[in-house]
């Protein structure tokens, strides 16, 4: 009888432990910052642990995990899709995680930056988490995989080796916003100069000026686009770009 109860035991700790929802720490400690509450958070840490390759959360799977239609499981989500956490694709009939992650990993940055460039840490037991290190690995590479589509389809074509280390250096090594890198890859093309050294660029001016958001850059451009606006139909120039004058006189 006590080798039947400590078979059972051991049977059930080993589905304990296989069976673990993974949340980053972030997320635990900073949800109010996404407008969630805690019976949300609930239900977001679910949502995730049924989430597959590539940070994709299909409705099959949802309505599997809270016993529902499919059709539920999409009422589920939608106050996580309405905050602009969760995306939902009708091609896949899924829901993409990636915006949720951006999300983190700007709160993430912005708290690294507070700790002088190191991630804060609750404690010590915190440093060895293997849990939060894979929870971290996973932001920044779902957070690079977005960079890489957004290249990829601005460029029309597949990125090289090279390119991609280029986007991982200005992500990792100058933990410069995704935002900030997708504005200076929207601007080059704009400009009609998809290239990475004019991304380059663009990028290494807003580092020299310390600019961390888009709202810094955004700041820069007011006074040139008000001084650039034409006055009157004589001086109106058709499919002048806003960040001309700008770029073109930043980069000489």
């Amino acid at each position: 009888m006590a080798e039947r109860t400590l078979s059972a035991n051991l049977a059930f700790s080993q589905d304990l432990l296989t069976d673990i929802v993974v949340a980053p720490h972030i997320l635990l400690t900073k949800y109010e910052l996404l407008a969630i509450d805690e019976r949300e958070l609930v239900v977001l840490l679910r949502l995730l642990h049924v989430s597959g390759a590539g940070g994709w959360i299909s409705s099959a799977a949802i309505a599997a995990e809270f016993a529902c239609s499919e059709e539920e499981a999409r009422a589920v989500v939608e106050p996580f899709s309405a905050k602009g956490l969760l995306k939902y694709d009708a091609a896949t009939d899924g829901f993409s995680s990636e915006y949720l992650f951006r999300r983190l990993y700007e709160e993430w940055m912005a708290v690294k930056r507070q700790n002088g460039g190191k991630p804060a840490r609750a404690d010590k037991a915190a440093k060895s988490d293997k849990a939060r290190d894979k929870a971290a690995i996973q932001l920044r590479d779902a957070t690079l995989k977005e960079l890489y589509h957004c290249f990829e389809q601005e460029m029309g074509t597949m990125l090289s080796p090279m390119e991609n280390d280029k986007i991982r250096h200005w992500l990792e090594d100058e933990q410069l916003a995704p935002e900030l890198i997708k504005e200076a890859l929207k601007r080059s093309v704009l400009q009609g100069k998809r290239n990475f050294a004019y991304i380059d660029k663009i990028l290494l001016n807003w580092r020299k000026k310390h600019y961390a958001t888009i709202e810094d850059v955004a700041a820069e451009d007011a006074p040139s686009a008000a001084a650039a606006k034409p006055r009157g139909k004589a001086k109106a120039r058709v499919g002048e770009d806003k960040f001309a004058d700008v770029y073109l006189k930043m980069l000489k």
